[in-house]
């Protein structure tokens, strides 16, 4: 077992360098079909030294894989190009459901659609247990001692810390001056994004290879990972976890403290370092939003696959989790802050807001999880509060009224700081009008003659638009109104 972990790693990591020299960098062409023969070439390989049996059906999926992959080649439009990559994914992921559930013919419905929303739980399942299966290092170290764990643990975090020391590096210009001073190198930010990108195929790979290795009795979420055959035992793990969530909580610990000085602790102190407030800003928002989703994927997994002792779990895992999930929550608030410095610096944007939004919902939801891990660990319970986290969000959503609220705060910052664009004002929805007709207020002149123009054809393009009963809608008629009010009184 020792030694088909360490070829399913290495061979992980080489199509993670393939992917890398395929298409980093690069616009899909020619290298899409090329990468996906390589791909069906590795699955049948491994599923050879394995003696896996791939069934006829999943093989011959390999037939529109290859054509759809092929057409990515041949044509050149962005959408026919879309259509091409998501079918070609979606036959891999078929194909792999298939090598253990053969009968094709027989899928319902939901046959069709398990593929997508089964097999990347199960796929993240068996990278995990890959990267433990090091039941063989017991040998070497005797019957009784925790070396194995140790090396185990070891093996898993330095993948994972690996690719959150990208993420924040790519995210923080002056995180990413201390990681290339620390190792003395000065790497452009390129090195950054190619080491998040190899180890997040090689990761994906390793949990493909992994699957081929280890045969699911069923692929059915909610059910301890069979390793072999045989169901693994509660409460095992603690050690490979400890050393994970050990080093990611001192991980997040030395980003916060950079956060803490630099982002928090004013102007001067990134003008300092060479840069200046925009372009500090300018970048991090996603790979931060990123290291919160991959965060709480890492505490839900392990909160479900792997610690439960008797229904509850040990306390060092309530405190390194609730550690990590706090530090998430100051990260998340750095994003945020991250964003209302950007839009300090260019202006609000409806997608700006959203994203404002969106952490503030994912603070709420690693509050559940952090009720979910020390006070009600249901899953039923984690599930019913997520959902009506949803709602709640989608209210809220509906309440603000976004564009309008982009609009004000605009025109707002024009009397702030005397910029703003007209232009991006222009393309919200009719939801912005009564907000928006106030730009004729300022004193621009040459932007309120544009603004003038612009309004009143939009104020005659709804006069003409000739509409029935059925398309009434509120927000059309106060936007008619508004501009009424404004036109029929000069």
């Amino acid at each position: 077992l020792l030694k088909k972990t360490l070829y399913i790693i290495l061979a992980a990591l080489g199509m993670g360098i393939a992917f890398d020299y395929l298409f980093f960098g690069k616009v899909p062409g020619i290298s899409f079909p090329i990468y996906m023969a390589l791909v069906i070439v590795a699955i049948a390989g491994m599923a050879a030294f394995f003696k896996t049996k791939i069934p006829t059906p999943a093989a011959a999926l390999a037939v529109p894989l290859l054509f759809f992959s092929s057409m990515v080649f041949v044509w050149s439009g962005g959408l026919i190009t879309f259509l091409n990559v998501v079918t070609s994914l979606y036959l891999l992921g078929l194909m792999l459901y298939l090598i253990f559930e053969p009968k094709l013919t027989s899928f319902p419905l939901s046959g069709y659609i398990k593929p997508v929303l089964q097999l990347p739980i199960q796929l993240l399942v068996r990278c995990l247990e890959t990267l433990a299966a090091l039941a063989g290092i017991k040998q070497l170290f005797g019957k009784h001692t925790a070396m194995p764990q140790v090396i185990t643990g070891v093996l898993i975090a330095v993948p994972v810390i690996a690719l959150f020391i990208a993420l924040f590096a790519s995210a923080d210009l002056v995180f990413r001056k201390y990681v290339s001073d620390i190792f003395t190198l000065h790497l452009s930010g390129q090195f950054y994004g190619q080491a998040f990108v190899i180890t997040l195929v090689a990761l994906f790979f390793t949990g493909v290879f992994g699957y081929l290795l280890r045969r699911p009795s069923a692929l059915q979420l909610g059910k301890l990972p069979v390793l072999d055959g045989v169901t693994r035992p509660k409460g095992r793990g603690q050690i490979e976890m400890t050393i994970l969530f050990g080093s990611l909580n001192l991980l997040f610990l030395c980003f916060i403290a950079v956060q803490l000085t630099y982002l928090f602790g004013g102007q001067h102190n990134i003008t300092g370092q060479g840069f200046t407030y925009a372009e500090y800003a300018r970048k991090g928002y996603f790979e931060l939003i990123a290291v919160a989703v991959i965060s709480f994927l890492l505490i839900f997994t392990t909160d479900k696959f792997l610690l439960r002792e008797s229904d509850k779990h040990s306390g060092r895992f309530k405190f390194l989790a609730g550690a990590l999930i706090a530090q998430v929550i100051v990260i998340m608030v750095s994003a945020f802050n991250r964003l209302s410095l950007y839009e300090s610096a260019y202006g609000f944007t409806s997608l700006r807001l959203y994203s404002h939004i969106c952490i503030i919902w994912l603070a709420v939801v690693f509050g559940i999880l952090l009720y979910k891990i020390f006070v009600d660990q249901r899953e039923s319970r984690f599930a019913l509060l997520t959902f009506l986290s949803v709602m709640a969000l989608l209210v809220f959503v509906n309440v603000v009224n976004v564009d309008r609220y982009v609009a004000h705060r605009n025109i707002a910052r024009y009397y702030a700081t005397g910029k703003l664009d007209p232009q991006y004002l222009g393309e919200l929805s009719t939801d912005a009008i009564p907000e928006t007709v106030k730009v004729l207020d300022v004193p621009d002149t040459l932007n309120k003659y544009v603004w003038t123009d612009a309004l009143s054809r939009k104020r005659q393009s709804l006069l003409n638009a000739a509409m029935p009963w059925q398309s009434t809608n509120l927000s059309r008629d106060a936007a008619l109104r508004a501009l009424n009010s404004r036109f029929d009184h000069q």
